[in-house]
């Protein structure tokens, strides 16, 4: 039972430290099953939103602004450095941004725009570029059933070309290596913690002085 805590609290820490982690972002484009409308859904730590607004408006003093002047400089900066095109000619609009701040930031947006049939998407994220070895993970998911896991980086410099081969959108440029990589660097950490919390629990269980030992060398 003590083992089966020991390595729930260690997933719990790990899952914490990603999920804070000022080097990531989330972003997600599905549809509204009710309504039929996409979203476009973006996590990203509260820090590196406030680092981005000061590197891209040196002009403006962030930390002086009230929560609704914060509110629409971000909405506003996200909106004006994300652009979607579908089958080349198609431009995806972005409106009626909300968002939930906490340690996390949540950005929700209504996107419009994007046609019945998918054959390609270019893809620009630049909202965060400033922000030194930042990358954000991408996943998609469209009405006719066409999904896919991507990475925004400073190797593709935060932009995608994808095209649709049997419902499953790719890359049509060699970058699966590092978005691979990308994905399982979390999950080894995760191991690696779970190893160590394993250690730790076994290492401590020998190191126990048994006190009936103590007291039968006494007598």
């Amino acid at each position: 039972m003590k083992k089966f805590l020991l390595i729930k609290l260690f997933l719990i820490l790990w899952v914490t430290a990603m999920a804070h982690n000022p080097q990531v972002s989330n972003i997600s484009i599905n549809q509204d099953a009710a309504t039929k409308k996409y979203s476009l859904l973006i996590n990203v730590p509260l820090s590196t939103c406030e680092n981005e607004l000061r590197n891209s408006y040196p002009s403006i003093q962030i930390d002086s602004l009230s929560k609704n002047e914060f509110q629409e400089l971000l909405l506003n900066h996200f909106k004006k450095n994300i652009q979607f095109i579908a089958n080349a000619t198609d431009t995806l609009f972005i409106s009626n941004g909300m968002l939930s701040i906490g340690h996390e930031t949540q950005l929700i947006f209504e996107l419009s725009g994007l046609p019945q049939a998918v054959q390609s998407l270019h893809l620009k994220y630049a909202a965060l570029i400033s922000q030194y070895d930042h990358f954000a993970l991408l996943q998609i998911s469209l009405a006719d059933k066409t999904t896919g896991k991507f990475i925004f980086n400073n190797d593709n410099k935060y932009e995608l070309s994808l095209i649709n081969k049997n419902n499953k959108l790719v890359l049509e440029n060699n970058q699966s290596s590092f978005f691979k990589l990308a994905y399982l660097i979390p999950t080894l950490i995760g191991v690696m913690l779970i190893i160590a919390g394993f250690f730790f629990f076994k290492k401590r269980n020998k190191t126990t002085v048994n006190p009936s030992f103590i007291l039968k060398q006494q007598v």
